[in-house]
Parts: structure tokens; sequence; C-alpha cells
């Protein structure tokens, strides 16, 4: 046996490989998110703590982001995410309760 051939090696070359037009090589998209967080009574909740955790098309979820919401209760913020990931939760804990909302990530 050769021990400089693999078994995988099948004599194809890098410069061979075709690579269809339109493809780009990213592996992450920008993700925009802007809400305002309300109490019950409709007004703006400042600094309640926040996370952002994506959710890939298959495997396991990831924390991506952690923060408090600003002035008037407000989250705006931009963000680059894997491309696997297909929605994002928002989980927010406010007053001792935790809300979760899932978002789907839209492709533009």
């Amino acid at each position: 046996d050769d021990p400089s051939t693999s078994p995988y090696d099948d004599g194809s070359k890098l410069e061979d490989v075709k690579i269809p037009d339109g493809f780009t090589f990213k592996t992450s998209q920008s993700v925009q998110l802007g809400l305002n967080l309300q109490d019950s009574t409709g007004q703006a909740v400042d600094s309640v703590r926040y996370t952002i955790i994506g959710v890939p098309v298959a495997g396991e979820t990831q924390r991506l982001f952690s923060g408090f919401t600003g002035d008037k209760g407000l989250i705006d913020l931009q963000m680059d995410v894997p491309l696997h990931f297909e929605k994002i939760v928002l989980q927010t804990y406010f007053d001792g309760s935790q809300m979760m909302n899932t978002i789907e990530i839209q492709n533009t």
C-alpha cells in the first residue's frame, strides 16, 4: 500500500471544482431586530433583561446576544447570525416572569 494516497482521494483537484453562479461563500446573514417592550398597560418598560437565542434548521440552539432594553423599552440591534439559523427566540425577564417569542428570520 502506498501511504501517500488516501482512500478518500478520487484524483480530482481543487482547480476542477465548479462553483455555480450566485454562490457567495457567505456563512452568516445580517438580522435586524427592532422592538418596543411594554407592560400589560401599554407603558414602555426600560432595563428589561433579554436574551436572543438562535434556532438552527437542525441541532442545538445557541445564545447569540444578551442585554437590557434601552430608554423607552427599545431593542434596536443588527447582528450577523450563522446561515443555518432559521429562527430566533427573544427571551425576556420582567417582574419575575419569563416570556419567550419565536421570530422567523426573513431572508431579503
